[in-house]
């Protein structure tokens, strides 16, 4: 019972300051490393209810480690979002992102595509 109080402690005390960083920061890097610190502590909180309503039973832990892969996944996702949006803005500033999905894939136009609508406009 301890232990259990101890690792929900720990879980809460890593969920504020995952929180804390996701509310105060601006860059876009920090915010999603504080969501992951944030998840990080709910697989706390998964695992040590796991450990806690059946200590021989593996399926908490291996929920726990199906999340994780999903926090994988879930970085890997807005590694490759922010340096999209950066490539577009030059920037990583949370409040001058424009959240629209036109806005981050405008200029994944192919040249030939510009060139045709250059030459359907007139200009030169």
């Amino acid at each position: 019972m301890i232990l259990l109080n101890m690792l929900l402690l720990l879980s809460l005390l890593i969920f504020s300051i995952g929180l804390a960083g996701a509310l105060l920061r601006r860059h876009m890097v920090f915010v999603l490393f504080s969501f992951e610190i944030m998840l990080s502590a709910v697989v706390i909180n998964l695992a040590a209810f796991s450990a806690y309503l059946d200590p021989g039973d593996p399926r908490g832990d291996v929920l726990a480690l199906f999340i994780m892969g999903a926090l994988l996944s879930q970085i890997m996702l807005g590694v490759a979002i922010g340096h999209r949006v950066f490539e577009n803005s030059d920037s990583l500033r949370v409040s001058l992102f424009e959240f629209s999905l036109g806005h981050l894939w405008e200029r994944s136009r192919s040249v030939g595509e510009e060139k045709e609508e250059i030459e359907e406009s007139g200009q030169r």
